[in-house]
């Protein structure tokens, strides 16, 4: 049998008001050849019956659910075992693939096979699309490059990142880290496996109340983020050296100081307090980053 090109995967849990434009926009892409897997986590909602009624009249599609409920990263992992494609892509159940989505990011995967992922990312005005990057310079343009790439390398969705599947079996899939899990797996691949940028916006990514990445108050998702990050600059797998990782936390954590430094000047003392607190950011911090932001 034909390995197929990508496997798209869809993992669901009590999204019936979108499963079903989620799952029509995939059919409808201009790239054919794909798999199409779906796995339901136990959804009580309707949403199974829905995925159900694709399987059944849709040959592309491959329904599985499981018997327990697993939880998101482990359920992207189900997904992703079932796989025999050349490309991971996934696509969650509450978003929308442009016809055009799978055809652009697999060419520009294809040009660059030594790549482990490709992220969709900001412009590099000297450079358009596709750029391929080692492991240290993806590092260098996230943590050091002031402001153009900074923290969107990494702080992207599922649906914005293309993965090759071989490495993301070699570096054992999500380690369901909870939250920022995928913001973990794309610096945990980079640094390993060159990565390639895309444009951005190349699918719809839904945002509503009942997403994940609301159950947490901002300050508690922002240390996720925070600890994922120089987690990774601390990793033995670093790719870059030892003074430019100091550096790197250094830049991380002056810049929750001055975010903390805005918030105080708006007059929010509390939320500021809050936000120090839960970052791990002194006082002292805070105030060189305030007197640096004023003066500049």
């Amino acid at each position: 049998m034909k390995t197929p090109r990508v496997s798209v995967l869809t993992t669901v849990y009590n999204r019936v008001k979108y499963v079903d434009e989620c799952i029509a926009s995939v059919l409808a892409s201009s790239l054919t050849d794909f798999e199409y897997i779906i796995v339901d986590d136990l959804s009580s909602d309707g949403s199974w019956e829905a995925v159900q009624a694709w399987g059944n009249r849709d040959s592309r599609v491959r329904i599985f659910r499981n018997e327990i409920n697993l939880g998101d990263y482990p359920n992207r992992n189900k997904a992703a075992s079932l796989a025999k494609g050349e490309y991971l892509k996934y696509v969650d159940s509450d978003d929308v693939l442009y016809p055009h989505t799978l055809s652009v990011m697999t060419a520009m995967m294809d040009q660059f096979p030594s790549s482990g992922l490709g992220v969709c990312a900001v412009a590099d005005f000297n450079q358009p699309h596709p750029l391929l990057l080692s492991p240290a310079e993806a590092y260098e343009k996230n943590f050091l490059l002031e402001d153009l790439f900074h923290g969107d390398l990494f702080g992207r969705a599922p649906g914005a990142v293309l993965i090759r599947r071989e490495p993301f079996v070699a570096v054992g899939g999500f380690s369901g880290v909870n939250q920022v899990g995928d913001h973990e797996l794309w610096l945990r691949l980079a640094a390993k496996y060159p990565l390639v940028t895309f444009p951005r916006d190349l699918l719809w990514d839904r945002t509503h109340g009942e997403q994940e990445q609301f159950y947490d108050p901002e300050a508690d998702r922002a240390r996720m983020h925070l600890d994922v990050d120089i987690a990774s600059l601390l990793s033995p797998d670093c790719p870059v050296g030892h003074s430019r990782r100091d550096e790197a936390i250094d830049k991380l954590r002056t810049r929750e100081a001055r975010n903390i430094a805005k918030i105080l000047l708006r007059g929010r003392l509390k939320e500021a307090s809050v936000l120090r607190r839960k970052l791990g950011i002194s006082w002292a911090h805070v105030f060189r980053a305030l007197r640096c932001w004023l003066k500049a």
